[in-house]
């Protein structure tokens, strides 16, 4: 059975590369490819994809010439900060697939709002099942904070300005140093590298501040984030990463994906919307956490638990369905009864 799967994939984008490789670990042994020619079935995967103009021409075309095909663990364009791009075709399409799982409840909600009726399961973040090589219990006393940061690209129209959310961070990481906490600085995706070296510059500690480029390796990411005592991150996968290891986060939410995904873990509280962001919000959701470490630890792994396992109940749904649908076409019957668009 091959997959053909429909996702950002054309950077070094470390939660891409987390939800394409989870995603192909948990359909196994069916071969999932983005380039996979003459597929059997078609997934559209991880990210923000639903009702936006990315993919939207591949999946019309992947849909008109496939018998089976899906959505597992996407996101939906909030209007807000993505207007909702031909919403008629894109419910034209998702009523043709036998199944559509999304990532959150923001993204379940967005679907009805964006007119489409049809059945919707919230299945979580695929990128939530990655895990860290076990290493033994956390140390609740630690003092490591993993931070993230990125620059994007359409931010004032988003409604904040970065440079002052950098300033905000900046100013925080002094005031953590000061209490001895030890900070590491993580990049998901190289082009944001610049922008993360040049705030800890502006530190100016002298203690020294590590910076990772985590996009050049998955497995060494997840190592220092299941070694970090909480994250703060901006990029949504820095804390889908940071629940899938264990770690307490705080959400620097510069769009709503950041929200559906706090949200679906329990996590809203530790949601810090830029607008109007200080060092001072910062400093107090850490004290926040620091506060109530084991409850917010036990609430959050019990979360990333659930959903691992809806994750892995939808696989098996999936498959069972594309294996049905194998049967009957091997007997030459039709696989499905659907509509054409």
């Amino acid at each position: 059975m091959k997959i053909r799967y429909l996702g950002w994939l054309e950077t070094d984008n470390l939660g891409d590369i987390a939800l394409y490789q989870s995603i192909k670990e948990l359909f196994e042994p069916y071969a999932l490819h983005a380039s996979t020619a003459d597929p059997d079935a078609v997934m559209i995967g991880g990210g923000t994809l639903l009702f936006r103009s990315t993919f939207l021409d591949d999946f019309t075309t992947a849909i008109e010439t496939s018998e089976q095909s899906f959505v597992f663990g996407a996101g939906v364009a909030h209007p807000r900060y993505v207007e909702a791009f031909r919403p008629a075709l894109w419910r034209t399409l998702l009523n043709e697939c036998f199944y559509v799982g999304v990532r959150g409840p923001w993204s379940f909600q967005l679907l009805r709002n964006h007119g489409f009726s049809g059945p919707v399961e919230v299945i979580g973040d695929p990128a939530l099942l990655v895990q860290p090589e076990p290493t033994g219990e956390r140390d609740p006393n630690g003092r490591s904070i993993v931070i993230n940061i990125c620059n994007p690209r359409r931010a004032r129209s988003w409604g904040f300005d970065n440079e002052t959310v950098r300033t905000a961070v900046v100013e925080a990481a002094r005031q953590l140093i000061q209490s001895d906490w030890s900070l590491t600085f993580v990049s998901f995706e190289s082009r944001n590298d610049r922008y993360i070296q040049s705030a800890i510059s502006e530190i100016r500690s002298a203690q020294p501040i590590e910076f990772v480029a985590g996009y050049c390796s998955l497995k060494r990411t997840m190592d220092i984030l299941r070694n970090a005592h909480m994250v703060i991150g901006e990029k949504l996968h820095s804390i889908v990463l940071a629940a899938a290891a264990g770690a307490p986060f705080i959400s620097l939410a510069y769009q709503p994906k950041c929200c559906d995904f706090a949200i679906s873990v329990g996590q809203e509280e530790f949601l810090l919307p830029l607008e109007r962001l200080t060092a001072s919000h910062i400093i107090s959701k850490v004290e926040r956490i620091e506060d109530n470490y084991a409850e917010l630890n036990r609430r959050l792994d019990a979360q990333v638990a659930l959903y691992r396992q809806k994750l892995h109940q939808a696989a098996s749904t999936v498959r069972e369905r594309l294996r049905t649908a194998g049967r009957k076409t091997e007997r030459g019957l039709p696989a499905a009864a659907g509509k054409r668009i």
